[in-house]
């Protein structure tokens, strides 16, 4: 219901830009639920009875025939590099594995060859050294910290808006995703004051969408959350925390959260995206830089395929190094994590995969018949997947540079998960996601071009433009302010907007009513201006009572972010809706009656 009508507003927020919207790890792969059972089938084939495998030379794991697949999976993706780690148990009683990380492509705009050592934001995939870390301290008999403690029993200025999950939410419950708060990802932006505790200072401000632990929702927050707890208990910043305990225990290298050292030594990848891909046009590429001094504990690790081989190593070795020999994690802190709690609706539909549980930061599930773990990652122009099968002993690791990772490495690791342990079955992956990314192409187009215009003869609202126009807050996202302008249009700048979008527009619909658009833009490399890269539809409505404008509230689009199936805008009044509301704060006209509606949108027209 996207309005045509004259009455347009604008909130312009100077300055800022799309920073890291951390996304769920199967957010790419929820195309694949509009797949018809036909595209399915024709995807599927037996694995060939007599199939030879050749060994690519010097290599035990990876066969010329998997090799020439990332090649061309790359190619066909046009994607510009990644790197891969593989680990196998050499027999089932051992702690010795055949390792092997292999890089392709480049790792940036120059040309340089992307290598195992280059350093690769890993994203949400931090989340699994975060409740690592908290797991250390959860074994530690010193500290007052279980997997049950209640968080505000220990974590001053936790507070949530509902009683019940502020009275009852535990570690794990933080960790597992079932808090009832959705995400709220447009919070995040490249400066605010402590960022370290950034989340921990904002979560109470923010509308739950489920009740306590009734849905599952991805939610970065709480990890952040968890990392300030880490920081709290321990008495060391979490950086440092995690880098000696984790880190150095189990002999990486190169993992760090310093993304501007690792730019200025010219050892991280950039990260690559493209703008205006549509069904005819390939779009133009362009190059970032992650940040995520907002987000350590949700997705700030940078690491590198030649660690996170060790990290695989560590996880199917109950949690021994095989570099340090030293224990990284106790076992029964790695089976905590592992221990499914919530059952993640992905969207997934696919008949070679089970149902997913969340753990811990990480996902439970099967694939033709064999038990994996995994977690994905993925920020602006990076994707990421760690994935294991315990009972096999089997791990493998995909870091991607680019925005299309996800359809890269889910083919690349199943194909790879399927010759290593002889399945049956083999899945094009590739056609899969080649025809749903085709199909959502399709809707955005379709979605552009059916915009709805506003009713015939719609109502005016309650208050005149001149009314409507004021300063406007929520105490987490901030501060905007309209003003009205000779051209009828109205629009506001503020320098205290705490999200990552650049301009809400509100064009108006009905009565009070507007449709909203709110475009989200990256800051790319080597670019003077912000690029732009999408936008997200929404609603807002205006509570005015009397003619006096009380407030108003977003929602509708994905703003929040909810869980599956967790429906936006109920309630009946414009407060109930809201996903997120601001209240007005200033009253810039003198007299109450100082203008109609109706001579307030003649003029504006």
């Amino acid at each position: 219901m996207l309005a045509t009508g004259p009455v347009v507003a604008l909130m312009s927020l100077a300055g800022v830009a799309w920073s890291a919207s951390l996304r769920a790890p199967q957010d790419d792969q929820a195309v694949l639920k509009y797949l018809s059972d036909a595209v399915i089938a024709n995807t599927r084939s037996p694995r060939p009875v007599d199939a030879t495998r050749t060994s690519l030379q010097g290599s035990k794991l990876l066969s010329e025939e998997i090799t020439q697949h990332i090649k061309d999976t790359m190619a066909l993706w046009d994607i510009q590099g990644l790197s891969i780690a593989v680990v196998r148990r050499r027999s089932n009683d051992s702690d010795n594995f055949d390792v092997e990380t292999h890089a392709f492509g480049v790792k940036g705009r120059d040309g340089a060859p992307m290598t195992t050592d280059t350093l690769v934001p890993i994203a949400s995939n931090s989340k699994a050294f975060t409740a690592a870390a908290a797991g250390l301290l959860v074994d530690n008999n010193d500290v007052p910290l279980k997997w049950t403690t209640k968080l505000r029993d220990v974590l001053d200025g936790f507070e949530l808006q509902d009683p019940i999950a502020d009275a009852f939410t535990c570690l794990e419950d933080a960790l597992s995703h079932r808090t009832g708060l959705p995400r709220h990802d447009a919070l995040f932006g490249y400066h605010v004051d402590n960022p370290m505790d950034f989340s921990l200072n904002i979560i109470k401000d923010l509308n739950p969408s489920a009740e306590f632990r009734d849905v599952w929702q991805y939610n970065n927050h709480m990890f952040n959350i968890a990392a300030s707890l880490v920081t709290r208990l321990s008495g060391t910043n979490f950086t440092e925390f995690l880098s000696k305990n984790v880190f150095d225990t189990a002999g990486f290298k190169s993992t760090t959260f310093d993304y501007r050292s690792a730019i200025d030594k010219g050892i991280l990848t950039e990260g690559f995206w493209k703008q205006g891909e549509t069904l005819n046009s390939t779009g133009k590429r362009y190059a970032s830089w992650p940040d995520a001094e907002t987000h350590a504990g949700a997705g700030g690790v940078l690491s590198t395929a030649d660690d996170i081989s060790i990290w695989l190593q560590v996880l199917l070795n109950d949690g021994k190094s095989p570099v340090t020999k030293k224990q990284v994690l106790p076992s029964q802190v790695l089976a905590a994590m592992t221990k499914g709690r919530m059952v993640a609706s992905l969207g997934l539909r696919v008949p070679e995969m089970g149902p997913q549980v969340y753990g811990m930061g990480f996902i439970s599930s099967s694939y033709q018949g064999h038990q994996y773990v995994l977690h994905g990652g993925s920020l602006p122009g990076y994707k990421t997947q760690i994935l294991r099968f315990p009972n096999d002993g089997l791990g493998i690791a995909v870091l991607v540079n680019d925005e299309k990772g996800t359809y890269v490495y889910d083919s690349i690791m199943w194909r790879l998960a399927e010759d290593l342990l002889q399945m049956p079955t083999r899945v094009d992956w590739n056609e899969r996601y080649r025809t749903a990314f085709r199909q959502q192409l399709q809707k955005n187009a379709d979605d552009d071009a059916n915009r709805l215009p506003s009713p015939p003869n719609a109502p005016l609202p309650g208050a005149s433009l001149d009314r409507i126009s004021a300063t406007y807050s929520n105490p987490a996202y901030g501060t905007l302010a309209f003003k009205v302008k000779g051209d009828g249009i109205m629009r506001a700048t503020t320098p205290t907007w705490n999200g990552a979008a650049s301009v809400l527009s509100l064009q108006h619909f009905s009565g009070n009513l507007f449709n909203a658009t709110l475009p989200y833009n990256i800051r790319a490399i080597d670019e003077p201006e912000l690029i732009y890269v999408e936008t997200m539809h929404l609603q807002a409505e205006f509570e005015i009572v009397d003619g006096v404008v009380k407030g108003f509230g977003l929602w509708g689009g994905g703003l929040w972010g909810a869980g599956e199936g967790v429906e936006s805008g109920k309630g009946s009044t414009a407060r109930e809706k809201a996903e997120v509301w601001f209240d007005r704060n200033e009253w810039p006209w003198e007299s109450e009656a100082s203008i109609s509606p109706q001579a307030a949108f003649e003029i504006a027209q």
